[in-house]
């Protein structure tokens, strides 16, 4: 069971099957509110569906959330005494990689992430302005790839991979795309900072302006760059 949001800002709970080494998404259930009780509800819900007797149930496997954890001491044991309950791997592993993101000194370096992300999430025209940046540049974008695509006629170009939380590893995805294009956005932003006076716009230009700050951050990306593909 895994609980997540949709494009539009819904909270969504998906419960998936595993049997004799196949697993499949069984369920999907928008929530208005997320707590053990629904958790648990929407649990018994699907496997009574399903016609699941309680004793066929072996592991309840979910991430490291406290609602999760809850739904299982509070209800979902006492109520299925031989069920046993598993976090998932793949959620352990991605703890790991946020404490990467989370480090003390890597806050700096996240903060220009950030504001990079609130600067081109609903700004179109900083989009456009900044391929044409890139292009002055001499810059090809043609190997660059966006979520946010544009209904414009130059759809060979395209924008930086922003992080999104929900999408494992587009932090570092993103930190080691910008390894390649850094010296572009600290002139670029600088550059926007002329017009624009919205905070995070102020933000990355106060910091890449600083040469100290520039330069740690250029060194933090570097060393993220190599060391997160190993």
């Amino acid at each position: 069971m895994d609980e997540t949001t949709d494009s539009c800002g819904r909270s969504v709970l998906n419960i998936l099957f595993s049997y004799h080494r196949k697993t499949k998404l069984v369920s999907t259930v928008f929530l208005e509110r997320v707590n053990h009780t629904t958790i648990s509800q929407s649990f018994v819900n699907t496997i009574n569906s399903y016609n699941i007797p309680f004793d066929n149930l072996i592991f309840y496997i979910s991430d490291n959330a406290a609602y999760m954890k809850k739904a299982y001491t509070d209800i979902l044991s006492p109520l299925i005494p031989n069920l046993l309950h598993n976090t998932c791997l793949a959620h352990s592993y991605n703890l790991v990689g946020e404490t990467w993101v989370e480090y003390e000194n890597f806050k700096l370096l996240d903060l220009v992430v950030k504001n990079i992300k609130a600067s081109f999430v609903y700004s179109t025209a900083r989009k456009r302005r900044w391929r044409e940046h890139l292009a002055l540049k001499s810059i090809s974008l043609d190997n660059f790839s966006f979520d946010y695509e544009e209904n414009t006629q130059d759809i060979s170009v395209t924008l930086p991979p922003l992080p999104v939380k929900t999408r494992w590893n587009s932090w570092f995805k993103f930190v080691v795309w910008l390894n390649n294009y850094f010296k572009y956005f600290v002139t670029f932003f600088i550059q926007e900072s002329r017009s624009e006076k919205n905070k995070a716009i102020k933000e990355l230009a106060d910091i890449f302006q600083d040469s100290h700050q520039c330069f740690y951050v250029e060194l933090l990306i570097k060393f993220i760059s190599f060391n997160a593909q190993r």
